[in-house]
């Protein structure tokens, strides 16, 4: 006990106060250290999250934050250990770390326990935290504070050779984190070290956990989708599991959480899921207090959640000294200013400051469990040179693995990208809040039919936006272009015959829509391009204008080996269109005939994938598809609704009844007419496809429904009439609201009991007549988002690829 006495007497600390409590270290030294812990942890994530930049070439998502709370404050507190007891240096560093509340004593006794208890061998390998000092031979670094690294940071002593081998020790401190994390943590130490370097303080964290329940490998979806913003996704393998777990949610945060127990039951990994995509991350951010999260953690409650979750695996590097800055911790990188007189040998001169912080932060999430590194180090230099529920996490979120015993923030980050090292997955589309009235060749959401992109997958690589492996041919088509000639009497239209025999004339207004030239999608915005409307891999002509912009010819057509016509335009544009492309888009009424919505019977698609995977093609190409001889009882529609995926759940429930009532509170609870529209446009992200049945007979002749099949955003590349009509239809392109009421743009179609419609609920607007007097219904609905939907689809692809492959071996 000597020893200890003369550490704490050297470094200013008030002795006799100190030996009346050094036999005990309480929880309550736990708990006011975890309580300071956890307002420091927000405190440096909040100021990376301020000063984070978009994943570069992006404006709109948000990059990765990710660091241990848990590693940084140990060696900002070993730094507290060391700093002059009344100083300037110790002052903001107890501001910054929370400790104006605790005691000094308190402060290190309480990092022993916590330190002591992770290599406590009953919680097994699941965490361990090591401290070390490198220290430059010769230096006169005071005794008094290496023992009390040693004793209360179990900090060993590592003697260093900066000056004359900068190298040689920088390599053995990124050895050393190495071994210490596990192989999880490369390179803490990323550059040269300068040669005035007299210390190097290194913690490094090592973490790995089972989850209590984990995820069946079977069921991980290896093509599921993450979106990065409103604009932009990529597909991650989504880990899918039905647990009894702790469930919240906060209506003030618009925000959910999940808790994912390890298997030791003293850690949890909690989620913290915005329910809007594009601004619940900055609210979210903006918001987080220590108030805040009790709040949200006290709405926690063992529910049984279905969960969708992706796996997770990147590294994040943080400038922890930049934001340390921006909290206010400014004088320990100051060399005339910085006091840590502790740490050097009151006999010697010599004055020391702190250059840089490193920090580095892994995590790896699984079905089995989650596995972390992380590593900070503080480089010290002389004077003078020198960071039953459904919960799918399809967008970003705020991640915390936390210690319940310690308090202890082990790893808190922000997940904007889940595979962040890989970018070619990526895939961009276009948002239908940020544009209007811009014709696309696929619709919002994926398309991933080549009868609708073949056209533009010669000149820019569709590939990029969507994998070949997804592509799945109409049975239409097959058929390459014998012949093709400019039409002798209207020098605005080609002739195209095909070796089938088939023929057929294209309008070049409608061909010049389609032409394959990428542009920024800001540009719509732009006056300077001119009205030039640009689109996903496309770029619309400017045929708003009268004369050659809505009347366009072409300078050149080549024909390549009959795959593939090239058109060449006035402008210096080239457009190239796929054989198949054309074929399926013949302009000839018994080819559009072929392209009629077919019903699928309700038996047929609950039993036979085929029948399911036609029925969700249809939906695709046309955003429309019916379901008939469905039984007139309650439960039908979310049967079928779940033969394909998760319902999505709106304020309505997940479904909902729309029947006439007395003293309706919502317009669609009358029998009234309804105007065209689409579901709950002021959602942000919109429900994508709505599900609806008529369960109740009624005798109404006419029918009560009308949809639409036409869309402008979202409009597909069949164009809806004959070629002599095709020039007059873009001259009246703006005057959409009169083009959206012509009669040959609607569908007008009884609703018949027993029937389920699916519509694609932002590309097709839906209304119904008023309900004669007298005539009662009751139609029954849900929502199903899109990627349910294509997901099913993707595995019916699958299961008919190989089921094939068997037949053909």
């Amino acid at each position: 006990m000597r020893w200890l006495r003369r550490i704490l007497g050297a470094l200013g600390v008030p002795l006799m106060a100190l030996i009346a409590i050094t036999s005990i270290v309480s929880a309550s030294n736990v708990q006011q250290l975890s309580r300071a812990h956890f307002e420091f942890a927000l405190d440096v994530y909040k100021a990376l999250a301020a000063s984070s930049e978009s994943l570069p070439g992006e404006r709109d998502a948000p990059s990765n934050i990710l660091f241990s709370p848990f590693s940084l404050a140990t060696v900002l507190s070993m730094l507290f250990l060391g700093a002059g007891s009344s100083s300037q240096t110790a002052i903001q560093l107890r501001k910054t770390l929370h400790y104006r509340e605790i005691s000094y004593a308190t402060v290190h006794r309480a990092f022993r326990s916590v330190i002591e208890n992770f290599q406590d061998p009953y919680y097994g390998e699941s965490v361990s935290s090591f401290n070390a000092l490198f220290q430059q031979e010769g230096f006169n670094v005071s005794d008094y504070y290496v023992r009390a690294l040693q004793e209360f940071y179990h900090s060993e002593l590592r003697v260093a050779d900066f000056r004359s081998d900068a190298a040689g020790t920088r390599d053995d401190i990124n050895s050393w984190v190495l071994k210490a994390t596990k192989g999880r943590i490369q390179d803490l130490i990323p550059g040269p070290i300068p040669p005035e370097t007299m210390m190097v303080l290194v913690n490094a964290l090592s973490f790995q956990g089972d989850w209590l329940f984990p995820f069946d490998r079977r069921n991980t979806f290896d093509q599921g989708l993450f979106f990065l913003s409103p604009n932009e996704r990529v597909e991650v393998p989504m880990m899918i599991g039905r647990f009894k777990v702790p469930l919240g949610y906060s209506p003030d945060l618009e925000c959910r959480v999940l808790e994912l127990p390890f298997r030791e039951k003293r850690m949890s990994m909690f989620i913290f899921l915005p329910d809007d995509m594009e601004t619940g991350l900055s609210r979210l951010e903006a918001n987080l207090t220590t108030d805040v999260i009790k709040a949200l953690f006290s709405t926690l409650k063992d529910e049984v959640v279905n969960i969708r979750l992706p796996r997770i695996n990147f590294q994040e590097e943080i400038d922890a000294r930049s934001a340390l800055e921006n909290l206010g911790l400014k004088d320990i990188f100051d060399p005339y200013r910085a006091d840590f007189s502790g740490m050097v040998n009151r006999k010697g001169t010599q004055s020391v400051h702190i250059d840089q912080i490193y920090h580095k932060a892994s995590i790896e999430m699984d079905e089995e469990g989650a596995r972390g590194g992380a590593a900070s180090a503080l480089s010290v230099q002389r004077l003078g040179k020198f960071g039953e529920k459904y919960f799918e996490v399809d967008h970003p979120f705020i991640l915390l693995v936390w210690d319940y015993y310690s308090g202890m923030a082990l790893f808190l980050g922000r997940v904007a990208n889940p595979i962040a090292a890989s970018r070619a997955s990526r895939q961009h589309f276009v948002s239908p809040q940020r544009l209007a009235l811009i014709p696309k060749p696929w619709k919002y959401f994926p398309v991933s039919s080549s009868n609708i992109c073949n056209a533009t997958r010669f000149v820019h690589s569709v590939s990029e936006t969507l994998p070949e492996k997804d592509i799945a041919r109409p049975k239409i088509g097959s058929s390459c272009i014998a012949d093709v000639k400019i039409d002798p009497v209207n020098p605005r239209r080609l002739q195209v015959t095909f070796s089938n025999g088939a023929c057929s004339e294209y309008p070049t207004v409608w061909m010049s829509c389609w032409k394959a030239k990428y542009e920024a999608i800001d540009s719509f915005l732009d006056p300077v391009h001119g009205g030039t409307l640009p689109c996903l891999n496309c770029r619309v002509r400017e045929f708003y204008n009268a004369g050659e912009a809505i009347s366009p010819a072409p300078e050149q057509l080549l024909l390549d080996a009959g795959q593939a016509l090239q058109v060449e335009w006035k402008d210096g544009h080239i457009s190239i269109f796929d054989s198949d492309w054309l074929d399926v888009r013949m302009f000839q009424k018994d080819r559009q005939q072929e392209r009629t919505a077919p019903r699928f019977g309700f038996t047929e698609v609950l039993d036979s994938e085929q029948a399911l995977y036609d029925c969700l093609m249809q939906l695709e190409l046309y955003g429309l598809s019916f379901i008939r001889d469905v039984p007139t009882k309650t439960g039908q529609l979310r049967r079928f609704a779940e033969r394909i995926g998760f319902i999505r759940r709106t304020h309505y429930g997940e479904v909902f009844d729309v029947q006439a009532k007395p003293d309706p509170s919502n317009v669609a609870y009358t029998s009234g007419k309804l105007q065209l529209h689409l579901d709950l446009p002021y959602y942000h992200y919109k429900p994508g496809v709505s599900v609806t049945e008529d369960s109740k007979a009624r005798t109404n002749s006419e029918g009560n429904i009308i949809r639409i099949n036409f869309s402008q955003p979202q409009r597909s590349t069949f164009f809806p009439g004959p070629p002599n009509e095709a020039e007059k239809w873009y001259q009246a392109m703006l005057e959409f609201h009169d083009i959206l009421h012509r009669p040959q743009n609607l569908i007008e179609t009884k609703f018949p009991p027993g029937t389920i419609m699916m519509f694609d609920n932002v590309r097709v607007m839906h209304g119904r007549k008023a309900v004669e007097a007298g005539v009662s219904r009751h139609l029954e609905g849900c929502y199903v988002d899109w990627d349910e939907i294509l997901s099913m689809r993707r595995v019916l692809q699958h299961i008919s690829s190989s089921k094939d492959q068997n037949v053909s071996h």
